[in-house]
């Protein structure tokens, strides 16, 4: 854990909670749904830097939040199953998915989409994994 971040106020629990069940982001730009995430601060700096806070978070499962293999599998058999590593390879992370504040971006346009009209047992239904693919590429566009 990188910093001291304040405690969070009913609005941010709520958030961090959301995003742990709506599932990975960077999972999801792979077409896997569903895969439980962790959340990840996002930090003001590099890696050692300051957390810039519970708004500033985004859903990570295990593998591209820390790095943390399947029983069983290699850091490179997980690279080639499942993308880069946030941990493990920023670098190659950022040229797969984005940015983390481009990837903050895309999950506060899920999180508005799921406020707006809950999905069934949070599971985002077609036409919104359309909606966030074409966010996705027109955001990476500009």
């Amino acid at each position: 854990m990188v910093g001291k971040t304040r405690k969070a106020t009913a609005k941010q629990k709520k958030r961090m909670e959301t995003i742990k069940v709506l599932g990975c982001v960077a999972c999801l730009l792979d077409g896997v749904l569903d895969r439980h995430a962790t959340v990840h601060h996002i930090l003001a700096g590099g890696i050692g830097s300051k957390r810039l806070g519970h708004d500033f978070t985004i859903g990570l499962c295990d593998w591209h939040h820390q790095a943390t293999c399947n029983r069983g599998l290699s850091l490179s058999a997980m690279c080639s199953t499942w993308g880069p590593s946030l941990a493990h390879a920023p670098r190659m992370f950022v040229q797969r998915y984005g940015s983390e504040r481009k990837l903050l971006e895309l999950q506060n346009f899920i999180l508005r989409a799921f406020e707006s009209e809950p999905w069934a047992d949070y599971t985002m239904p077609a036409f919104m994994r359309s909606q966030v693919r074409e966010f996705w590429i027109m955001d990476q566009k500009s």
